[in-house]
């Protein structure tokens, strides 16, 4: 993983520019320079990544656990 740890209202933080070497080093700087200028203009870049996700994960995972739960049937 490339950490990327920033100090946002006062509190540290750290967020995942990507993982090695899925991610190219020049991603990763990309990456960081993005975050900066976010940080810059006063928003939060763990925040902004998490509204722009497509997936609600509290979904994902209340699917997955009713299919796991439909497939058995108590037993009589």
């Amino acid at each position: 993983m490339l950490p990327l740890h920033i100090r946002f209202n006062g509190k540290c933080k750290t967020s995942a520019l990507g993982i090695y070497p899925a991610t190219s080093l020049k991603e990763a700087r990309e990456k960081r320079d993005t975050a900066k200028k976010q940080i810059d203009g006063g928003i939060d870049p763990n925040e902004n990544k998490k509204a722009g996700c497509p997936l609600d994960r509290g979904k994902i995972r209340h699917t997955s656990l009713s299919r796991c739960i439909s497939r058995f049937q108590p037993l009589s």
